[in-house]
């Protein structure tokens, strides 16, 4: 193959003498290893180096590909303008890549300087690639850039570009990855974010992912783990192990340390020989779920989840002569026509509120609904509030369709709310949960794993309301049929 070797950097210029001076000295493992893989990319001595970055100019839904004959970067905004770098673009291996990618349903772009003028923005060479060459350029200048920055894409989706990347790579002459990113920025609270829990959780994994060559625990990690890690480097990093793809490789971990509050690990992958392509093992596994699952829920749940995709696709809501039509064509759901009309003639006749629970891999993605019917029929119901809880739900982002296969849904159906006195009334698995005060209100819905006792209940029922004095609060339950 013509990668060489796969190298995993962080990119903080404080390491650099000129603009770190003694500071410097807290990171001496990290310099001495950009060092040695410098050296060992001299060894190599590549034609091409391609820098997989997070801080190039981006777009979100996308990945974008530095597309000019020549760049330059400075460290200026680091108080160093006279540190600076000019690159020759493999225009030809780029301009591969960003078409295999179109060809592939992947959003990419090429960066033009006439494009980026359209927002006001000059294409530069950033620091996640500059950094990275400040030490490479000790040692070996003789090669051209391939610049690529991933946008806001889900794990896997960058993993499989990884793939692409490689495809693209056995055309040409030999090459090397220099895939760029820090781990969490949360590890001390003297660091550039607060302190949290996740961010030491987090380095641990990437560095296990590295040394036990365990690739699935990164492809599994929930959004709102990754979000607090505050972190830049893993699609980055995933983009490299998806080079690898079908290969069996030697992993080496070089460094790592976090003495700024920020995690800094050097580590390569280096190839060996052809193997069984985990990619295909990894989403023959994620079908065999996901079959499984689609042919265990019930009506409201299929109702709810064709909806999501449905409108995620088209940004329409589901008819029901089309849900009918699916249902009874689909090899995964095993419903007789009968069923489905019993079952869409009685959501016809029913006005309830609902709500519809999103799971991914055992943690929320999306909750919402309606305390009290607000629309035709439960169908409509049903169908209004699997939408918002797929892309309103304020406390995620959007779900992407790529993300449909690892959903796990439920559907409550709400009985009518009663008044009740206090709190002696509740049973966390029976009853649900609304208090009232003026015109807050908040709502927690019955049975959840993580709430055990009715105090915790009340108390989250509080801060969902936003009431931060319960006297005069009044106290409603609610019973749910649940549909799984």
């Amino acid at each position: 193959m013509a990668i060489q070797n796969i190298y995993f950097v962080p990119h903080p210029p404080i390491i650099m003498k000129e603009i770190g001076g003694r500071d410097v000295d807290h990171a001496k493992d990290t310099v001495i290893a950009y060092h040695k893989i410098a050296k060992m990319i001299a060894e190599d001595r590549p034609k091409t180096i391609i820098f997989v970055s997070p801080h190039g100019l981006s777009f979100d839904n996308g990945t974008c590909f530095y597309d000019e004959t020549y760049l330059r970067g400075d460290f200026e905004m680091f108080g160093s303008p006279e540190i600076t770098f000019h690159k020759s673009i493999d225009q030809e291996m780029t301009k591969c890549l960003e078409s295999l990618m179109e060809q592939n349903d992947f959003t990419s772009i090429l960066m033009t300087n006439e494009l980026v003028k359209n927002y006001n923005r000059s294409l530069k060479l950033d620091h996640g690639v500059m950094v990275p060459m400040y030490f490479i350029d000790q040692y070996y200048i003789d090669y051209e850039v391939v610049h690529l920055t991933p946008g806001g894409t889900s794990l896997l989706e960058n993993y499989k570009i990884g793939m692409l990347v490689r495809k693209i790579t056995d055309q040409f002459d030999d090459c090397v990855i220099v895939c760029s990113g820090d781990l969490s920025h949360a590890l001390k609270s003297s660091g550039p974010y607060a302190f949290h829990k996740d961010g030491p959780v987090f380095d641990q994994v990437m560095r296990d992912s590295v040394e036990k060559q365990d690739v699935e625990m990164l492809l599994t990690l929930e959004d709102s783990f990754v979000e607090n890690a505050a972190q830049c480097g893993l699609r980055s990093f995933l983009i490299g192990f998806g080079a690898l793809d079908g290969y069996t490789y030697k992993s080496s971990l070089y460094s790592y340390e976090g003495p700024f509050g920020v995690g800094y690990m050097i580590a390569s992958l280096m190839p060996v020989e052809k193997t069984d392509s985990f990619y295909k093992t990894f989403e023959g596994k994620r079908d065999q779920l996901f079959e499984q699952r689609l042919s265990e829920e019930s009506l409201y749940v299929t109702l709810a989840r064709l909806t999501i995709a449905h409108y995620l696709k088209s940004r329409r809501t589901l008819k029901r002569e089309m849900f009918k039509e699916i249902v009874l064509s689909s090899e995964f759901y095993h419903y007789s026509a009968e069923e489905v009309e019993l079952f869409l003639e009685a959501l016809s006749h029913e006005r309830k509120g609902s709500f519809v629970s999103i799971h991914k891999n055992h943690h929320l993605r999306g909750c919402m609904g309606t305390i009290e019917p607000a629309l035709n029929d439960l169908y409509d119901e049903i169908a209004y509030n699997a939408i918002i809880a797929s892309t309103e739900d304020p406390r995620f982002n959007e779900i992407n369709p790529c993300e449909l296969k690892d959903l796990e849904i439920s559907v409550d159906v709400l009985m009518a709310k009663e008044a009740v006195e206090d709190l002696d009334a509740f049973d966390v698995n029976r009853y649900g949960m609304i208090v009232e005060k003026g015109r807050k209100r908040g709502l927690l819905l019955p049975n959840l794993d993580s709430v055990t006792t009715v105090k915790e209940q009340y108390r989250i029922c509080l801060d969902k309301a936003g009431i931060y004095m319960d006297q005069g609060v009044k106290l409603y339950r609610f019973e749910v049929i649940r549909h799984k």
